[in-house]
């Protein structure tokens, strides 16, 4: 109870939740807006309701909001001056996942690079190791391009925002340091009631590379104490890495690129949450608990494979398919 009081009182938590609200109140006013827009468009209510439910609006959301709470937001104080080259580096992401989308997923790939290299290079004034680099250059782009395409696939149903709370949960039980991490939590609450109960967003395509960019970015800051934190930190993503893996191995051609009607057997969205939950469990308390990195690399093997394995039983069709409906 104590160590609840604590996270409830911090005032970084405060900060994010101060700035979480205010997007979700504008982004609550873009739905509105494009909801009207919609059913006048489509004719009919349901009409509406369908083309919002795909709007990308919770990761643009999420990243500016927990940039504000960073910088301070309201009455609180700094919690962390955010280099120029930072904003610079998510908003190069931002558009790589965006021109990725409607061009070629390799152009948004080599543009995700560059954002990465702004990034890695903005972080802090001394250099950090060459794998913290390695993870902060290619980790937007490689894991970016796994939680869109997760994102795309299942937005229907709401699953990337709010697999994407479990993870931010697991990230704040793994690294030694949480300030920048309760902002980022306290900034995603409230954004994730766009995604349940009722389903109005999703991260979208910019916005599921931005937030594995500034989700990264956090991570080797709040880990560098412990190396072993941050592969923990990064594993703790779980299924919005894994899943596409597996799906890829399952069925490797895909070519209508079309939101997938399966949402993992009868269980359906369900035991997404379920696996994400033991997953990111076990990679903050026990990977994530490690010093050494290639431990902890070597500690998520098996539950990044059970991952793996859970994407391509989904893709090949489980005991059932259940159709992912707008808002279910």
């Amino acid at each position: 109870m104590e160590q609840l009081r604590t996270l409830i009182d911090a005032p970084e938590l405060r900060a994010g939740l101060v700035a979480g609200f205010v997007a979700l109140v504008t982004c609550a006013l873009v739905v509105g807006a494009w909801f009207l827009v919609a059913r006048r468009a489509r004719g009919g209510r349901d009409g509406g309701i369908r083309a919002v439910t795909v709007l990308g609006i919770v990761g643009p959301a999420l990243v500016v909001a927990t940039l504000v709470g960073l910088s301070g937001s309201g009455r609180f104080d700094e919690v962390w001056a955010v280099p120029t080259g930072v904003v610079v580096g998510l908003g190069t992401l931002w558009l790589a996942g965006e021109v990725g989308s409607r061009t070629a997923p390799l152009v948004g790939g080599v543009l995700a690079l560059v954002g990465g290299v702004i990034l890695a290079g903005s972080t802090t004034p001394v250099p950090p190791p060459a794998w913290i680099t390695v993870v902060l250059v290619f980790g937007p782009a490689l894991a970016g391009t796994g939680v869109a395409d997760f994102d795309r696939r299942r937005s229907g149903s709401g699953l990337g925002p709010q697999l994407l709370l479990i993870s931010i949960l697991g990230l704040y039980a793994t690294v030694p340091d949480t300030e920048l991490v309760l902002v980022l939590l306290g900034a995603m609450v409230p954004l994730a009631l766009l995604a349940w109960p009722r389903v109005w967003g999703r991260l979208g395509a910019g916005g599921a590379f931005a937030v594995t960019g500034v989700f990264l970015w956090i991570t080797t800051i709040e880990g560098a104490p412990r190396g072993g934190s941050i592969v923990g930190g990064v594993a703790t993503l779980a299924l919005l890495l894994a899943e596409p893996v597996g799906r890829l191995v399952a069925t490797p051609a895909a070519p209508d690129g079309a939101p997938d009607a399966s949402t993992g057997g009868r269980l359906g969205g369900f035991s997404f949450v379920v696996v994400q939950l033991l997953l990111t469990g076990y990679a903050a308390c026990v990977a994530g608990r490690v010093g050494d990195p290639l431990v902890a690399v070597l500690l998520t093997v098996p539950a990044l494979a059970i991952g793996v394995a859970f994407g391509a039983y989904v893709a090949s069709g489980g005991r059932g398919h259940v159709r992912n409906r707008p808002g279910s």
